[in-house]
């Protein structure tokens, strides 16, 4: 528990002061300025409501922290005479709008929140005045900005020692040619690194999303914007790294602007991570014939349920792709001949409705593969016992009913490599044992078993010929009723019995149940 306010002053002798945490703090004293040597503040993760105007009276200090104070909406009105503040962080407070003459802080260099209020005309004014901003800066509140001559004011083009910027609307101004207007005037030096727009209302970008005004952009984030039909042309921005678009519900298509007008060089040249998710609308993604995205590591395409095609096919660099929620996609076997994902190890491939089979050359075409991943993929089952690459480590699969009727196909006795085995199926296609011993991994370490609802038995020989095996997880297996009476592998060393298994909880259950005297022997048991 925290001391109390005077308590903890005194321990630091008036120069820096401490109370991050102290959830038991509502308010400051009154006598706040008798602390004239305070240089460091941090009121972090209090739940004061309100700053006493006696805190404009230290002029010494310099560092101000009210991170996550929830409860703070509003700074004194005489906050400007706090005229050494270096650092003020406001992230996570209640604040709806700035107060009067903020510009008059020419020390201030990190300033985390910026909230733009109803008077938005002198509002940004002061804003554009603080021009040794460096580091992380978030503008709030921007549909308060009522046309492009306040949003001017600003002045963000001259903040070059700003390495982050990130532009917000709360709601949306009707007029999307206005809201069009002000970002266009809120374009940042070209030092800026980072980028985040959120829940923007014009139905196009500014212009200066691309390249040549941000040729230093490493890392650029498009959410919520869901007026917006076209995607800028991002694809010449020389130092892109990660890229990240979700939730632009105007958007149907991503066409061959996307990748820029220049292409001498190839699109995309340094851009690592690209994410796009929640793309209710869109339908299609057109691909440059050239080479195109030649960094790419990480490719997440996420609840896109109407997008039919397609994917890229040339991804030289890719070593972690997931598809999720992309129901439509025109893609009934994984991966295609004419894919080339060379150093490809992690896959995770979910709620696909077309999705019908794994490719047979599987092996050759992916032969880096250690992570696969299946969820949700109703028609999905293999068509060779070789397809899966002996390179796999883990093999993780839910709800594939097809896929688990054909597991003797699986081929997993040759998957010399796997050490982690994850099956659940709710239906599990009426099937009453399972681990049938000539089909199950030599060299397995840990095996989990979940949402079997059906399954009633362990096949016993094959538990036992698993003799690497470590752990083993049950859970929600609500009609198993015992593990194999014959033991288990003596390398077991970790058991855990979770969820709806009532009946193995019973049987097991420590010292009580009559099958404890089988598993007692094993050095960490959970049933719970």
């Amino acid at each position: 528990m925290c001391n109390t306010f005077k308590e903890r002053s005194a321990t630091f002798h008036a120069q820096t002061l401490k109370l991050l945490g102290c959830n038991q703090i509502f308010e400051l004293p009154l006598d706040l300025y008798k602390l004239i040597n305070l240089r460091y503040l941090d009121l972090s993760q209090t739940r004061i409501s309100k700053l006493p105007d006696s805190l404009c009276k230290l002029h010494n200090l310099h560092t101000l922290k009210l991170r996550q104070c929830s409860s703070l909406v509003d700074l004194p009105p005489n906050f400007d005479m706090i005229i050494n503040l270096h650092h003020l962080d406001l992230h996570g407070t209640n604040i709806r709008e700035m107060p009067m003459n903020i510009g008059r802080l020419k020390h201030l260099k990190n300033l985390t929140a910026f909230y733009v209020g109803k008077q938005s005309g002198s509002n940004t004014k002061e804003l554009g005045k603080l021009n040794y901003l460096q580091g992380c800066l978030q503008i709030s509140q921007l549909e308060n900005i009522n046309d492009a001559i306040d949003a001017r004011e600003a002045k963000m083009k001259d903040k070059k020692y700003l390495n982050e910027l990130y532009l917000k609307w709360i709601g949306n101004n009707e007029d999307s040619q206005n809201e069009r207007s002000i970002l266009e005037v809120l374009q940042p030096h070209v030092n800026l690194k980072k980028l985040f727009i959120h829940n923007y209302g014009g139905t196009r970008f500014a212009n200066w999303i691309d390249s040549p005004y941000l040729p230093n952009l490493v890392s650029l984030e498009l959410r919520a914007c869901k007026y917006c039909f076209c995607l800028p042309s991002l694809g010449q921005l020389p130092s892109l790294k990660m890229l990240h678009i979700s939730q632009l519900e105007g958007i149907k298509k991503i066409g061959l602007e996307f990748y820029g007008e220049n292409l001498s060089l190839a699109p995309f040249p340094s851009l690592e991570y690209f994410h796009i998710s929640d793309m209710g609308e869109l339908e299609e993604w057109m691909h440059f014939d050239g080479g195109c995205f030649p960094c790419l590591n990480k490719f997440s395409i996420r609840n896109c349920p109407i997008l039919r095609k397609s994917l890229p096919l040339h991804l030289p660099c890719l070593e972690y792709l997931q598809i999720e929620g992309c129901q439509d996609l025109e893609l009934e076997s994984f991966p295609m001949t004419d894919f080339s994902y060379p150093k490809l190890e992690w896959i995770s491939l979910s709620s696909m409705t077309h999705f019908k089979s794994l490719h047979e050359d599987m092996h050759a075409l992916l032969p880096s593969l250690r992570y696969l991943q299946l969820y949700h993929c109703p028609q999905l089952q293999l068509v060779s016992q070789r397809c899966l690459p002996s390179s796999l480590v883990h093999i993780s699969i839910h709800d594939c009913p097809k896929l688990i009727a054909s597991r003797m196909r699986w081929g997993l006795h040759r998957l010399h490599s796997l050490r982690d085995l994850l099956v659940g199926a709710h239906e599990f296609e009426n099937v009453e044992s399972f681990l049938e011993e000539e089909h199950m991994p030599p060299n397995l370490k840990c095996l989990y078993i979940d949402r079997c609802s059906n399954l009633t038995k362990i096949n016993n020989n094959g538990l036992l010929s698993l003799t690497s095996l470590q752990c083993l997880h049950i859970s929600n297996c609500p009609n198993l009723q015992c593990l194999p009476e014959e033991g288990l592998p003596k390398s077991l060393s970790q058991l855990w019995i979770s969820g709806n298994c009532t009946l193995l909880k019973q049987q097991y259950q420590k010292e009580d149940g009559p099958g404890w005297p089988i598993i007692s022997h094993i050095r960490l048991v959970f049933i719970g």
